[in-house]
């Protein structure tokens, strides 16, 4: 599978298989130049486009956000947009190792560096059967415009690394950083950032323990991956009688529902450390989260399955996966 950045780095390899494996950085600073994410210089540059007759045109207000060592534009911003560099936009985040015992674990950058995040871990663990989950602070800043600096709450499957967006289910796990210029505003930033994990974390736990008690059966099995990955209407032709399209779409749909129950069925249970949670609609939430992460990347070339894998780990930790789809259906059963 290719990185789903331009680098990164990690102590442990992840399900994406795009990073490094070297040691634990000390800081925010360290991470950044380890992942090839420091040091960049940005720049607000006049915008043109061409007129009709050849002349070119300022474009009034409106600015290219340029990343300088490649010439690279990273979006299109307005008069108000201030560059916040990667340095400036984590080096709060080092309050978080210091006093209250996060380490940094991965980073990288999405869609040609216009976002760029940083995963840090937290000393706490959420038990589920005979399965743990590490929690985790996921931080983003854009270079687009599209975002603030912000922290979010997350979780991952140790044993299989598939990450869980359990909280945000229940509560809001995001927070918006402000920029911090002195020591105390660090500190404060990395205050509520904790408060953030502490509450989703009870959040996750109580959900899961919830959806682990939760016993159901292959039809309510069914019935989810029906809402979730509905099998296109054939009207009763026969597979050898539909169009091309419709046929593509039939593949791809029975594809996905396939790759969820071989997985919830057992067939590679003791890999993802399923075999305790079959049956349950935790089982089945980690199924959906497993099939989902662990997909071909499939593309007629390196630059769109790349893209893919973006967008790929950005549904993940915003939410918007098929698995959050399906916890929505499994907490209403």
């Amino acid at each position: 599978m290719p990185a789903m950045f331009e680098r990164g780095w990690a102590r442990e390899q992840a399900w994406h298989g795009g990073m490094n494996v070297v040691d634990e950085p000390a800081n925010a600073e360290q991470a950044l130049e380890w992942s090839g994410l420091g040091g960049w210089e940005l720049a607000k540059l006049p915008l043109f486009t061409i007129a009709g007759d050849g002349s070119r045109l300022e474009v009034p207000d409106r600015f290219a956000h340029v990343r300088m060592r490649d010439n690279r534009v990273l979006g299109v911003v307005g008069n108000v947009y201030r560059s916040v560099t990667n340095e400036d936009a984590f080096k709060w985040a080092d309050e978080l190792v210091g006093g209250f015992g996060a380490h940094y674990k991965t980073a990288g950058s999405l869609y040609g560096g216009k976002v760029v995040w940083v995963l840090l871990n937290v000393p706490f663990e959420i038990n589920v059967g005979d399965q743990q989950l590490r929690t985790s602070i996921y931080l983003t800043n854009s270079h687009d415009g599209s975002s603030p600096v912000e922290a979010a709450f997350t979780t991952t499957n140790i044993v299989c690394a598939n990450t869980l967006a359990l909280a945000r289910h229940s509560g809001v796990d995001r927070v918006r950083i402000k920029h911090c210029t002195n020591a105390e505003q660090k500190l404060a930033e990395a205050q509520k950032t904790m408060h953030l994990v502490e509450g989703a974390r009870e959040r996750s736990a109580a959900l899961a323990e919830a959806l682990f008690a939760k016993r159901i059966t292959r039809e309510t099995a069914g019935d989810v991956l029906d809402a979730v990955f509905p099998l296109p209407d054939t009207k009763g032709v026969e597979y050898d009688d539909l169009e091309r399209g419709l046929k593509r779409s039939l593949s791809i749909a029975e594809d996905k529902r396939n790759a969820v129950m071989a997985i919830y069925a057992g067939a590679a249970g003791d890999a993802l450390g399923q075999r305790q949670i079959d049956g349950t609609a935790w089982g089945l939430y980690n199924a959906f989260s497993a099939a989902y992460q662990h997909q071909p990347l499939l593309g007629k070339s390196d630059e769109d399955r790349i893209r893919k894998a973006d967008a790929i780990f950005d549904n993940i930790m915003d939410a918007k996966s098929p698995a959050d789809k399906a916890l929505e259906l499994l907490v209403a059963v």
